[in-house]
């Protein structure tokens, strides 16, 4: 997966197999840098709210909104897992943020419908989301770090690949099985077969065996922090470069040598995203 590209490849045998608009990290919530193994596919999966996202967004609400868990279906849990009601705590106080807040599976839920399990020390993931229309932007950083990925359920089923199906040995997860399992509302948690490596890398310039040169948005100024302070031209650095054709060499007249051709202007090229190592 390619950060400031905002794309996620599958790659099979050293060639892309599948390809994915995805939504990233926002720059104040920037998607880290990681290489971790795809160890899990969970269907209908639930929510459990970082306690970064309960101190700066869900206490401030509360004390707002009272009634705002309520309607997006998240439950309070205690110690021991006890359902605690959202009225019996302090939202003013501290001890709010010490409580494990976990929204139910379902449509609205925050994952969507399909999380990807990777497990590293960023707790970072890739997953589905209610929030579909974000993925026909051009400018694709909204997320708090975790990766959204559009056609995910194409994406869980390619990784599962090789992972017995609902039925056991001889049953495989094709689209029929991942949507009927996410019929039933109950969630499905799917072991891979083998672990699948994966890479978040930070690309905002590389080259494809095409010979063409990629260029993306330095989002987090990761490659040049001093550049946001100096002032420059006002141009759009996500693009790409078709290599310069070789000049024709120059023709000799019979009085005086002429000058050899200019080289032709560079062309334009859709952007496609950058690579990931292979499966």
């Amino acid at each position: 997966m390619n950060i400031p590209a905002a794309t996620v490849e599958a790659v099979e045998r050293g060639v892309v197999a599948r390809r994915y608009v995805a939504v990233v990290g926002k720059p104040d919530k920037a998607t880290p840098r990681i290489e971790a193994r795809i160890s899990s596919v969970n269907l209908n999966p639930t929510w459990t709210v970082p306690v970064s996202i309960i101190k700066k967004e869900i206490i401030p609400r509360m004390r707002r909104d009272p009634g705002y868990l309520a309607r997006e279906r998240i439950r309070i849990l205690g110690p021991g897992g006890i359902e605690v009601d959202p009225t019996t705590v302090d939202w003013a106080g501290e001890k709010a943020a010490t409580y494990t807040l976990r929204q139910d599976s379902g449509l609205d839920n925050s994952l969507g419908q399909v999380r990807i399990d990777m497990p590293n020390r960023q707790a970072v993931y890739m997953h589905d989301t209610p929030s579909k229309s974000l993925f026909a932007r051009d400018v694709r950083f909204h997320s708090h770090g975790c990766v959204r990925v559009a056609q995910v359920k194409e994406l869980a089923g390619w990784l599962l690949e090789g992972t017995p199906g609902p039925h056991g040995a001889g049953s495989a997860w094709g689209p029929i099985e991942i949507e009927t399992s996410i019929a039933t509302n109950e969630r499905v948690d799917i072991k891979l077969t083998k672990q699948i490596p994966v890479t978040f890398v930070y690309l905002t310039g590389y080259a494809t065996p095409d010979g063409r040169a990629h260029f993306r948005d330095d989002i987090y100024g990761i490659d040049s922090p001093a550049a946001a302070a100096a002032p420059g031209p006002d141009v759009t650095t996500t693009g790409s470069v078709t290599p310069r054709a070789s000049p024709k060499p120059a023709v000799k007249p019979a009085v005086k040598p002429a000058l050899g051709r200019p080289f032709p202007a560079a062309e334009t090229a859709p952007i496609p995203p950058g690579p990931i190592p292979s499966r």
